[in-house]
Protein backbone atom coordinates (compact mmCIF):
# COMPACT_ATOMS: atom_id res chain seq x y z
CA UNK A 1 0.00 0.00 0.00
CA UNK A 2 2.89 2.39 0.82
CA UNK A 3 4.29 1.58 -2.73
CA UNK A 4 1.05 2.77 -4.67
CA UNK A 5 -0.03 5.81 -2.48
CA UNK A 6 3.31 7.84 -4.12
CA UNK A 7 1.78 6.44 -7.85
CA UNK A 8 -1.40 7.57 -6.78
CA UNK A 9 -0.44 11.06 -5.90
CA UNK A 10 1.92 11.34 -8.71
CA UNK A 11 -1.53 10.68 -10.99
CA UNK A 12 -3.48 12.67 -9.53
CA UNK A 13 -0.95 16.06 -9.65
CA UNK A 14 -1.02 15.02 -13.39
CA UNK A 15 -4.96 14.84 -14.18
CA UNK A 16 -4.89 18.41 -12.30
CA UNK A 17 -2.09 19.96 -14.57
CA UNK A 18 -3.87 18.95 -17.64
CA UNK A 19 -7.30 19.87 -16.10
CA UNK A 20 -7.46 23.14 -17.70
CA UNK A 21 -8.77 22.58 -20.48
CA UNK A 22 -13.09 21.27 -20.00
CA UNK A 23 -15.41 20.91 -22.60
CA UNK A 24 -18.14 22.54 -19.97
CA UNK A 25 -16.34 25.61 -19.59
CA UNK A 26 -16.03 27.21 -23.18
CA UNK A 27 -19.04 28.54 -24.47
CA UNK A 28 -17.84 28.44 -28.91
CA UNK A 29 -15.45 27.08 -31.38
CA UNK A 30 -14.65 27.33 -34.83
CA UNK A 31 -13.14 24.69 -36.54
CA UNK A 32 -9.29 25.38 -38.29
CA UNK A 33 -9.83 24.70 -41.93
CA UNK A 34 -6.43 23.39 -42.62
CA UNK A 35 -7.61 22.01 -46.16
CA UNK A 36 -5.27 19.11 -47.67
CA UNK A 37 -2.14 18.02 -47.53
CA UNK A 38 -1.31 18.76 -44.06
CA UNK A 39 2.54 17.82 -43.47
CA UNK A 40 3.79 18.02 -39.96
CA UNK A 41 5.21 21.63 -38.79
CA UNK A 42 3.64 24.77 -37.88
CA UNK A 43 0.80 27.09 -39.00
CA UNK A 44 -0.63 30.23 -38.13
CA UNK A 45 -3.93 31.49 -37.98
CA UNK A 46 -5.38 35.14 -37.83
CA UNK A 47 -7.88 36.01 -34.80
CA UNK A 48 -11.22 36.83 -36.46
CA UNK A 49 -14.01 39.20 -35.62
CA UNK A 50 -16.03 36.52 -33.82
CA UNK A 51 -13.41 35.52 -32.14
CA UNK A 52 -12.54 38.89 -30.81
CA UNK A 53 -16.38 39.82 -30.01
CA UNK A 54 -16.91 36.44 -28.18
CA UNK A 55 -13.72 35.66 -26.48
CA UNK A 56 -11.95 37.79 -23.29
CA UNK A 57 -10.63 41.05 -24.10
CA UNK A 58 -7.07 39.57 -23.27
CA UNK A 59 -7.84 36.46 -25.28
CA UNK A 60 -6.40 34.36 -22.60
CA UNK A 61 -9.23 31.79 -22.86
CA UNK A 62 -8.29 30.51 -26.32
CA UNK A 63 -7.77 27.20 -27.08
CA UNK A 64 -6.69 24.90 -29.16
CA UNK A 65 -8.06 21.46 -29.35
CA UNK A 66 -7.35 18.38 -31.34
CA UNK A 67 -10.04 15.71 -33.02
CA UNK A 68 -9.07 13.71 -29.89
CA UNK A 69 -9.55 16.57 -27.59
CA UNK A 70 -6.15 17.64 -26.72
CA UNK A 71 -4.94 20.66 -26.02
CA UNK A 72 -2.30 21.43 -28.29
CA UNK A 73 0.21 24.87 -27.24
CA UNK A 74 0.44 27.87 -29.15
CA UNK A 75 1.71 31.04 -29.33
CA UNK A 76 0.34 34.29 -30.09
CA UNK A 77 2.02 37.06 -32.25
CA UNK A 78 1.56 40.68 -33.23
CA UNK A 79 3.64 42.93 -34.95
CA UNK A 80 3.03 46.22 -32.78
CA UNK A 81 4.60 49.47 -34.03
CA UNK A 82 8.73 49.65 -32.70
CA UNK A 83 10.66 52.65 -33.11
CA UNK A 84 14.36 52.44 -32.12
CA UNK A 85 16.09 56.00 -32.08
CA UNK A 86 19.90 56.71 -31.73
CA UNK A 87 21.59 59.71 -31.43
CA UNK A 88 24.40 61.08 -33.91
CA UNK A 89 27.02 62.54 -32.95
CA UNK A 90 26.85 65.75 -34.49
CA UNK A 91 29.23 69.59 -34.03
CA UNK A 92 27.35 72.64 -35.80
CA UNK A 93 30.63 73.66 -38.03
CA UNK A 94 28.92 77.26 -39.52
CA UNK A 95 26.20 79.28 -39.07
CA UNK A 96 24.79 82.09 -41.20
CA UNK A 97 21.69 84.33 -42.46
CA UNK A 98 20.32 85.89 -45.10
CA UNK A 99 17.99 89.05 -44.46
CA UNK A 100 14.93 87.49 -45.64
CA UNK A 101 15.99 84.92 -46.84
CA UNK A 102 17.06 81.57 -45.04
CA UNK A 103 19.50 80.69 -42.33
CA UNK A 104 22.11 77.88 -42.88
CA UNK A 105 23.52 75.31 -40.40
CA UNK A 106 26.50 72.98 -41.36
CA UNK A 107 26.70 70.32 -39.36
CA UNK A 108 29.80 67.34 -39.14
CA UNK A 109 28.74 63.75 -38.35
CA UNK A 110 30.40 61.18 -36.18
CA UNK A 111 33.86 62.47 -35.85
CA UNK A 112 36.45 64.99 -34.07
CA UNK A 113 36.37 68.25 -36.50
CA UNK A 114 39.21 70.91 -36.54
CA UNK A 115 37.80 74.71 -36.18
CA UNK A 116 37.42 74.84 -39.96
CA UNK A 117 35.67 71.69 -40.56
CA UNK A 118 37.95 69.30 -41.52
CA UNK A 119 38.16 65.97 -39.77
CA UNK A 120 40.98 65.22 -37.29
CA UNK A 121 41.19 61.90 -37.60
CA UNK A 122 39.26 59.84 -40.00
CA UNK A 123 37.32 56.77 -38.63
CA UNK A 124 36.26 54.43 -41.36
CA UNK A 125 34.13 52.38 -38.86
CA UNK A 126 32.23 55.23 -37.10
CA UNK A 127 28.63 55.15 -36.83
CA UNK A 128 27.24 58.06 -39.35
CA UNK A 129 24.14 56.62 -40.41
CA UNK A 130 21.40 59.02 -39.86
CA UNK A 131 17.87 60.09 -41.38
CA UNK A 132 16.63 62.50 -39.12
CA UNK A 133 16.70 65.92 -37.56
CA UNK A 134 15.11 67.64 -34.63
CA UNK A 135 15.27 71.59 -34.49
CA UNK A 136 15.44 72.75 -31.18
CA UNK A 137 14.16 76.65 -30.65
CA UNK A 138 12.28 78.16 -28.29
CA UNK A 139 10.32 80.46 -30.69
CA UNK A 140 6.75 80.40 -31.21
CA UNK A 141 4.01 81.11 -33.70
CA UNK A 142 6.05 80.43 -36.89
CA UNK A 143 6.41 78.18 -40.31
CA UNK A 144 9.42 77.75 -41.98
CA UNK A 145 10.20 75.05 -44.93
CA UNK A 146 12.85 73.61 -44.31
CA UNK A 147 15.82 71.72 -47.07
CA UNK A 148 18.13 69.10 -46.21
CA UNK A 149 21.39 68.25 -47.61
CA UNK A 150 24.54 66.00 -47.35
CA UNK A 151 27.94 66.40 -48.71
CA UNK A 152 30.84 63.85 -48.54
CA UNK A 153 33.85 67.00 -49.17
CA UNK A 154 31.09 70.73 -48.43
CA UNK A 155 31.57 71.28 -52.16
CA UNK A 156 29.02 68.70 -54.13
CA UNK A 157 25.79 68.76 -51.87
CA UNK A 158 22.87 66.42 -53.07
CA UNK A 159 19.63 67.48 -51.84
CA UNK A 160 18.10 64.72 -48.95
CA UNK A 161 15.08 66.33 -48.44
CA UNK A 162 13.61 69.82 -50.18
CA UNK A 163 9.79 70.29 -49.16
CA UNK A 164 10.20 69.61 -45.07
CA UNK A 165 8.03 71.94 -43.25
CA UNK A 166 8.63 73.03 -38.79
CA UNK A 167 5.72 75.04 -37.88
CA UNK A 168 4.72 76.21 -34.06
CA UNK A 169 0.88 77.36 -33.11
CA UNK A 170 0.71 78.46 -29.62
CA UNK A 171 -2.40 80.38 -27.49
CA UNK A 172 -3.90 80.78 -24.70
CA UNK A 173 -5.67 77.13 -25.24
CA UNK A 174 -3.03 75.23 -26.38
CA UNK A 175 0.86 74.39 -27.95
CA UNK A 176 1.34 72.41 -31.19
CA UNK A 177 5.05 72.24 -32.01
CA UNK A 178 6.88 70.32 -34.83
CA UNK A 179 10.53 70.52 -35.65
CA UNK A 180 11.11 67.07 -37.22
CA UNK A 181 12.32 66.75 -40.32
CA UNK A 182 12.88 63.00 -41.79
CA UNK A 183 14.96 62.27 -44.53
CA UNK A 184 16.06 59.22 -46.67
CA UNK A 185 18.99 57.32 -44.56
CA UNK A 186 22.71 58.37 -45.73
CA UNK A 187 26.40 58.29 -44.23
CA UNK A 188 27.38 61.59 -45.70
CA UNK A 189 30.43 63.32 -43.62
CA UNK A 190 28.25 66.69 -43.41
CA UNK A 191 25.03 68.03 -43.45
CA UNK A 192 23.23 71.26 -44.34
CA UNK A 193 20.37 72.08 -42.85
CA UNK A 194 18.78 75.40 -44.90
CA UNK A 195 15.42 76.94 -42.85
CA UNK A 196 14.02 79.50 -45.14
CA UNK A 197 12.93 82.65 -43.38
CA UNK A 198 10.58 85.74 -44.15
CA UNK A 199 11.51 88.41 -42.41
CA UNK A 200 14.50 89.88 -41.32
CA UNK A 201 14.75 87.51 -38.02
CA UNK A 202 15.71 84.59 -38.14
CA UNK A 203 14.68 81.44 -36.59
CA UNK A 204 16.38 81.47 -32.73
CA UNK A 205 17.88 77.94 -32.82
CA UNK A 206 19.66 76.67 -30.02
CA UNK A 207 21.13 73.29 -31.90
CA UNK A 208 20.30 70.58 -34.24
CA UNK A 209 19.95 66.80 -32.99
CA UNK A 210 20.52 64.22 -35.76
CA UNK A 211 19.31 60.91 -35.04
CA UNK A 212 19.82 57.48 -36.73
CA UNK A 213 15.80 56.41 -36.65
CA UNK A 214 14.76 52.71 -37.31
CA UNK A 215 11.18 51.72 -37.94
CA UNK A 216 9.02 48.71 -37.91
CA UNK A 217 5.87 49.71 -39.15
CA UNK A 218 2.40 47.89 -37.15
CA UNK A 219 0.81 45.40 -39.18
CA UNK A 220 -2.80 46.19 -38.58
CA UNK A 221 -5.66 46.41 -40.47
CA UNK A 222 -9.28 48.33 -40.44
CA UNK A 223 -11.89 47.61 -38.51
CA UNK A 224 -15.82 48.54 -39.65
CA UNK A 225 -17.38 51.04 -37.66
CA UNK A 226 -19.97 53.71 -38.32
CA UNK A 227 -20.99 57.03 -37.33
CA UNK A 228 -23.51 56.87 -35.41
CA UNK A 229 -23.88 60.62 -33.37
CA UNK A 230 -22.39 64.31 -34.35
CA UNK A 231 -22.68 66.78 -31.77
CA UNK A 232 -21.62 69.86 -31.31
CA UNK A 233 -20.55 71.50 -28.13
CA UNK A 234 -20.78 75.54 -27.75
CA UNK A 235 -19.23 75.73 -24.88
CA UNK A 236 -15.93 73.59 -25.04
CA UNK A 237 -16.21 74.96 -28.69
CA UNK A 238 -15.78 71.16 -30.00
CA UNK A 239 -17.30 68.98 -32.50
CA UNK A 240 -17.86 65.32 -31.27
CA UNK A 241 -18.46 62.14 -33.02
CA UNK A 242 -19.09 58.88 -31.68
CA UNK A 243 -18.25 55.29 -34.07
CA UNK A 244 -19.78 52.10 -33.11
CA UNK A 245 -18.22 48.78 -34.12
CA UNK A 246 -21.23 46.47 -33.42
CA UNK A 247 -19.46 45.02 -30.48
CA UNK A 248 -16.73 45.21 -27.94
CA UNK A 249 -13.82 43.18 -28.09
CA UNK A 250 -11.49 44.23 -31.32
CA UNK A 251 -8.47 45.37 -30.24
CA UNK A 252 -8.03 48.99 -31.97
CA UNK A 253 -5.35 51.60 -31.40
CA UNK A 254 -5.28 54.42 -33.94
CA UNK A 255 -7.40 56.77 -36.21
CA UNK A 256 -7.33 58.36 -39.37
CA UNK A 257 -9.81 61.45 -40.15
CA UNK A 258 -10.07 62.52 -43.34
CA UNK A 259 -11.99 65.91 -43.79
CA UNK A 260 -12.33 67.32 -47.71
CA UNK A 261 -10.75 70.80 -45.88
CA UNK A 262 -7.74 72.42 -46.46
CA UNK A 263 -5.78 74.90 -44.07
CA UNK A 264 -6.49 73.61 -40.91
CA UNK A 265 -5.15 72.43 -37.35
CA UNK A 266 -7.10 71.13 -34.64
CA UNK A 267 -6.68 69.21 -31.92
CA UNK A 268 -8.13 65.82 -31.18
CA UNK A 269 -8.63 63.73 -28.01
CA UNK A 270 -9.79 59.86 -28.31
CA UNK A 271 -12.48 58.87 -25.55
CA UNK A 272 -13.18 54.86 -25.19
CA UNK A 273 -16.54 52.97 -23.64
CA UNK A 274 -19.00 50.09 -23.75
CA UNK A 275 -22.17 52.23 -23.13
CA UNK A 276 -23.48 55.16 -24.93
CA UNK A 277 -24.70 56.24 -21.74
CA UNK A 278 -21.73 55.17 -18.93
CA UNK A 279 -23.31 55.02 -15.42
CA UNK A 280 -21.75 58.12 -13.86
CA UNK A 281 -20.82 57.50 -9.77
CA UNK A 282 -22.02 59.91 -7.28
CA UNK A 283 -20.12 62.78 -6.20
CA UNK A 284 -20.42 65.59 -4.02
CA UNK A 285 -20.64 68.36 -5.64
CA UNK A 286 -18.72 70.77 -2.69
CA UNK A 287 -15.54 68.09 -2.88
CA UNK A 288 -15.32 66.71 -6.17
CA UNK A 289 -15.27 68.42 -10.02
CA UNK A 290 -17.85 67.08 -12.23
CA UNK A 291 -16.28 64.53 -14.76
CA UNK A 292 -15.87 66.55 -17.75
CA UNK A 293 -16.08 63.38 -20.06
CA UNK A 294 -19.45 61.67 -18.65
CA UNK A 295 -17.91 58.80 -17.87
CA UNK A 296 -15.94 57.78 -21.03
CA UNK A 297 -12.45 56.93 -20.53
CA UNK A 298 -9.74 59.28 -22.07
CA UNK A 299 -7.73 57.25 -24.57
CA UNK A 300 -5.25 59.61 -25.91
CA UNK A 301 -4.64 62.85 -28.42
CA UNK A 302 -2.95 64.41 -30.40
CA UNK A 303 -3.18 66.57 -33.77
CA UNK A 304 -3.97 66.86 -37.41
CA UNK A 305 -3.50 69.14 -40.04
CA UNK A 306 -3.70 70.14 -43.91
CA UNK A 307 -1.47 73.35 -44.71
CA UNK A 308 -1.88 73.90 -49.09
CA UNK A 309 -0.46 77.32 -49.49
CA UNK A 310 2.23 78.27 -51.56
CA UNK A 311 4.70 78.86 -48.55
CA UNK A 312 4.12 75.25 -47.06
CA UNK A 313 2.48 72.33 -47.77
CA UNK A 314 1.68 69.58 -45.37
CA UNK A 315 -0.54 66.87 -43.96
CA UNK A 316 -1.04 64.80 -40.79
CA UNK A 317 -4.40 62.77 -40.46
CA UNK A 318 -3.48 59.87 -38.06
CA UNK A 319 -3.72 60.38 -34.30
CA UNK A 320 -2.81 56.90 -31.77
CA UNK A 321 -4.13 55.96 -28.30
CA UNK A 322 -4.36 53.31 -25.97
CA UNK A 323 -5.19 50.46 -27.42
CA UNK A 324 -8.72 48.84 -26.29
CA UNK A 325 -11.68 46.99 -26.95
CA UNK A 326 -14.32 49.18 -26.22
CA UNK A 327 -17.68 48.98 -28.55
CA UNK A 328 -17.47 52.87 -28.56
CA UNK A 329 -15.12 55.19 -29.55
CA UNK A 330 -15.67 59.21 -29.39
CA UNK A 331 -13.85 61.42 -31.53
CA UNK A 332 -13.68 64.91 -30.03
CA UNK A 333 -12.10 67.60 -32.42
CA UNK A 334 -11.63 70.75 -30.35
CA UNK A 335 -12.68 73.77 -33.43
CA UNK A 336 -12.19 76.55 -30.82
CA UNK A 337 -13.64 79.92 -33.22
CA UNK A 338 -12.98 77.62 -36.76
CA UNK A 339 -16.16 76.36 -38.91
CA UNK A 340 -15.98 72.52 -37.37
CA UNK A 341 -14.51 69.89 -39.89
CA UNK A 342 -17.18 67.33 -41.57
CA UNK A 343 -16.49 63.96 -41.73
CA UNK A 344 -19.09 61.19 -42.93
CA UNK A 345 -18.50 57.24 -42.73
CA UNK A 346 -14.80 56.36 -44.22
CA UNK A 347 -13.50 59.46 -43.65
CA UNK A 348 -12.90 58.40 -40.35
CA UNK A 349 -11.11 54.98 -40.34
CA UNK A 350 -9.98 53.17 -36.95
CA UNK A 351 -7.49 50.48 -37.19
CA UNK A 352 -6.29 47.56 -34.82
CA UNK A 353 -3.38 45.52 -34.45
CA UNK A 354 -3.65 42.29 -36.37
CA UNK A 355 -3.30 39.22 -34.39
CA UNK A 356 -2.06 35.97 -34.97
CA UNK A 357 -1.76 32.25 -33.38
CA UNK A 358 0.89 30.05 -34.33
CA UNK A 359 0.57 26.40 -33.21
CA UNK A 360 2.30 22.66 -34.14
CA UNK A 361 0.23 20.52 -36.51
CA UNK A 362 0.63 17.39 -37.38
CA UNK A 363 -0.61 15.30 -41.05
CA UNK A 364 -4.02 14.01 -40.96
CA UNK A 365 -5.25 15.52 -37.79
CA UNK A 366 -8.01 18.44 -37.12
CA UNK A 367 -8.18 21.23 -34.55
CA UNK A 368 -11.13 23.27 -33.29
CA UNK A 369 -10.41 26.73 -31.71
CA UNK A 370 -12.32 27.16 -28.72
CA UNK A 371 -12.97 30.45 -26.97
CA UNK A 372 -15.36 31.94 -24.53
CA UNK A 373 -14.64 31.14 -21.30
CA UNK A 374 -14.70 34.35 -18.92
CA UNK A 375 -12.53 32.50 -16.32
CA UNK A 376 -10.29 31.32 -18.86
CA UNK A 377 -6.68 31.84 -17.44
CA UNK A 378 -3.49 32.50 -19.71
CA UNK A 379 -1.85 29.25 -20.33
CA UNK A 380 1.48 28.90 -20.20
CA UNK A 381 3.43 25.85 -22.82
CA UNK A 382 7.01 25.09 -23.75
CA UNK A 383 6.51 26.82 -26.76
CA UNK A 384 7.13 29.56 -25.26
CA UNK A 385 10.61 29.41 -24.32
CA UNK A 386 10.94 27.03 -28.33
CA UNK A 387 9.37 29.81 -30.14
CA UNK A 388 12.52 31.92 -30.45
CA UNK A 389 14.35 28.98 -32.68
CA UNK A 390 11.54 28.19 -34.49
CA UNK A 391 11.48 29.55 -38.24
CA UNK A 392 7.99 30.74 -39.01
CA UNK A 393 8.97 32.55 -42.32
CA UNK A 394 7.23 30.78 -44.33
CA UNK A 395 4.75 28.72 -42.54
CA UNK A 396 1.01 28.84 -44.26
CA UNK A 397 -1.38 30.82 -42.93
CA UNK A 398 -5.58 28.93 -42.37
CA UNK A 399 -8.42 30.28 -42.17
CA UNK A 400 -11.50 29.53 -39.56
CA UNK A 401 -14.64 27.76 -40.28
CA UNK A 402 -18.39 28.98 -38.87
CA UNK A 403 -18.65 29.64 -35.40
CA UNK A 404 -20.27 27.13 -33.75
CA UNK A 405 -21.78 26.60 -29.75
CA UNK A 406 -20.32 24.20 -27.68
CA UNK A 407 -23.68 21.74 -26.05
CA UNK A 408 -21.50 20.53 -23.71
CA UNK A 409 -20.97 24.07 -22.12
CA UNK A 410 -22.49 24.72 -18.31
CA UNK A 411 -23.16 28.41 -17.60
CA UNK A 412 -21.12 29.13 -13.89
CA UNK A 413 -22.91 31.55 -12.00
CA UNK A 414 -20.76 33.79 -9.91
CA UNK A 415 -21.43 32.79 -6.22
CA UNK A 416 -22.04 35.32 -3.58
CA UNK A 417 -19.75 35.89 -0.81
CA UNK A 418 -20.58 34.46 1.93
CA UNK A 419 -21.46 37.51 3.66
CA UNK A 420 -23.45 38.40 1.14
CA UNK A 421 -25.54 35.65 0.33
CA UNK A 422 -26.15 34.87 3.95
CA UNK A 423 -26.07 38.70 5.33
CA UNK A 424 -29.27 38.12 7.84
CA UNK A 425 -27.01 35.36 9.63
CA UNK A 426 -24.29 37.89 9.50
CA UNK A 427 -26.43 40.49 11.67
CA UNK A 428 -27.52 37.77 14.03
CA UNK A 429 -23.91 36.75 15.04
CA UNK A 430 -23.16 40.28 15.27
CA UNK A 431 -26.31 40.56 17.56
CA UNK A 432 -25.10 37.45 19.66
CA UNK A 433 -21.58 38.79 19.76
CA UNK A 434 -22.83 42.27 21.33
CA UNK A 435 -25.23 40.62 23.64
CA UNK A 436 -22.63 38.24 25.30
CA UNK A 437 -19.81 41.15 25.29
CA UNK A 438 -22.31 43.32 27.50
CA UNK A 439 -22.79 40.17 29.54
CA UNK A 440 -19.12 39.80 30.65
CA UNK A 441 -19.03 43.53 30.63
CA UNK A 442 -22.16 43.87 33.13
CA UNK A 443 -20.40 40.53 35.30
CA UNK A 444 -17.22 42.36 35.12
CA UNK A 445 -18.31 45.61 36.71
CA UNK A 446 -20.42 43.85 39.58
CA UNK A 447 -17.50 41.83 40.75
CA UNK A 448 -15.19 45.65 40.79
CA UNK A 449 -17.94 46.73 42.91
CA UNK A 450 -18.13 43.57 45.30
CA UNK A 451 -14.59 43.55 45.91
CA UNK A 452 -14.64 47.42 46.46
CA UNK A 453 -17.42 46.88 49.19
CA UNK A 454 -14.85 43.81 50.89
CA UNK A 455 -12.49 46.09 51.49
Amino acid sequence: MKRILPIIWIFVMVTLLWADFQMTNWEYSKAIETGDGLKDGYIKLQIDNDVCARARHDLFDLRIVDNQQREIPYKMVANYLSVQENVVQAKMLKKSFVPGQESIFILGLGEEFTDDGFVVSPQPNIKKSNNRIVINTPDRNFKRKVTVSGSSDRHEWLVLKDNGYIFDFSNNNFQSSYTVIDYPENIYQYLKVTIQGTDDRPLETTGITVYNRTIKNAEDQSIACQIISRTEDAQLKVSEYILDFGTSGQSQYRVELAPKTENYHRRVEILGSDLLNPVLAPINEKYQARDPNQGWEFLGSGYIHNFNTPQIQSYRNSVNYIENYYRFIKVRIFDYDDIPLEFIDKSIMVYGVIRRIIFPVKAGAGYLLYYGNPNGTKATYDLESLFPYIDISNIAEVKVGQESRNNQYILKVAKKPWSEEYAYLLWVLIGIGVLVMGFIILKWSKSIKADEAGE
